[in-house]
């Protein structure tokens, strides 16, 4: 069992670090890029700049300034904080947290691993919010409706859980069943993500 918050794989690569790096260049260069236009249009005041150079830093500024949002956008999808990160320094590496109370499982990520973007490297699974899916045939799913109480045993298992229908699908997949979705009355620690169930609707 993990706890939100728990670190679950630590992450390597050079674009981190130079995603880091991005941020903090352009973050100098939006204070640089003030600083000039600050000075510019205090000298336009005095007619010692022409309009055309302020409009120019002016533009410079804006420019460095979408480049560092975009920057600490791109470091807030991984959770870092782009203030904190001038108090830090760069980091080597990246902490994927666990975002809420649950179980691991399906766990694919090895020490010293390559993982492409769209690898899984383990799911988590949350015990608040598990739910069951049913395949209900003919004239039977007629019958059941939203409310309704079933019981259920975990596939060789002899032991009976009870859940209600919260869900009745209206059309028929391609074998002919309507999907039933449920949701345990209880946690059940055992049930998976894909763990085959069999049950009886009430």
């Amino acid at each position: 069992r993990v706890r939100k918050g728990q670190i679950l794989v630590q992450l390597e690569h050079p674009d981190f670090i130079q995603w880091q790096t991005d941020y903090l260049e352009a973050s100098a260069e939006v204070e640089r890029a003030s600083a000039a236009l600050d000075r510019l249009q205090n000298l336009a005041n005095e007619a010692a700049a022409s309009q055309k150079e302020v409009d120019r830093a002016r533009a410079d500024f804006s420019t460095w300034n979408v480049r560092m949002a975009s920057a600490k956008a791109r470091l807030a999808q991984l959770g870092v904080g782009a203030e904190e990160l001038k108090v830090t320094g760069l980091k080597t590496s990246w902490s994927l947290k666990a975002p809420f109370d649950g179980y691991v499982h399906d766990v694919a990520a090895n020490l010293g691993s390559y993982a492409a973007p769209t690898d899984v490297l383990l799911r988590v699974e949350n015990p608040q919010h598990s739910h069951i899916e049913l395949a209900v045939f003919g004239k039977e799913a007629e019958e059941v409706m939203p409310g309704q109480t079933f019981e259920f045993a975990l596939n060789g298992s002899p032991t009976r859980q009870r859940g209600s229908v919260k869900e009745v699908g209206k059309a028929p997949s391609a074998n002919g069943s309507y999907t039933v979705h449920g949701h345990p009355d209880a946690e059940v620690h055992e049930l998976r993500s894909g763990a085959f169930v069999q049950a009886w609707i009430q």
